[in-house]
């Protein structure tokens, strides 16, 4: 997948040799034996990074997720935001907490 799709600005286009989509279930499922690397093909570190950056450690799966840029003014109140989160989260598998 490409991270700098992801991020808006690739400058490849259609011409980029990685994925410009949303990962699915199956390239979830299709990812799980690659522990070394996350789904944009970045290598994971041998430890957890104090400044945070990278993304994590090969000895303990990242299971924490950062959502930004959401529109609050979209839902008629902040349970309705969260449950549109529980939602579409939800697919890719057990949701702990919002």
């Amino acid at each position: 997948f490409c991270l700098f799709f992801a991020r808006g600005n690739c400058a490849y286009g259609f011409q980029c040799q990685y994925h410009h989509r949303i990962p699915v279930r199956a390239d979830h499922t299709r990812l799980l034996g690659d522990e070394l690397h996350d789904a944009f093909g970045r290598d994971r570190h041998k430890d957890h990074r104090e400044d945070m950056d990278g993304v994590g450690s090969v000895l303990k799966p990242c299971r924490t997720l950062f959502v930004g840029s959401i529109s609050k003014s979209k839902y008629a109140n902040p349970k309705a935001l969260e449950s549109a989160l529980w939602k579409h989260f939800g697919e890719f598998g057990e949701v702990e907490n919002v």
